[in-house]
């Protein structure tokens, strides 16, 4: 966040833009890293039969109707209804 907010400053004063892509580029950057690194480990470790530790923390399950193969999110997603409203 700090480095957008500055980079938004070097911007602002020199109008580059090189500078802008430079940012976007960082960002993209971080985002696939945070996003896919687990995933690619995980199917590194499959495919080679290793046992690298993941990076971020997350698990990908695989559920039960999916084949014995590369790793695939299993993802649910679950409305969140306060419970003191009406049901439509």
């Amino acid at each position: 966040l700090l480095f957008n907010f500055f980079w938004g400053l070097l911007l602002h004063r020199y109008k580059n833009n090189f500078l802008l892509w430079v940012g976007i580029g960082a960002n993209l950057l971080l985002l696939g890293y945070c996003k896919y690194c687990d995933f690619f480990i995980e199917n590194v470790n499959f495919i080679f039969q290793t046992s690298y530790p993941l990076k971020l923390g997350v698990i990908i399950r695989q559920s039960a109707e999916q084949p014995d193969h590369l790793a695939v999110p299993d993802i649910t997603i679950l409305p969140m209804v306060p419970e003191d409203l009406p049901a439509v």
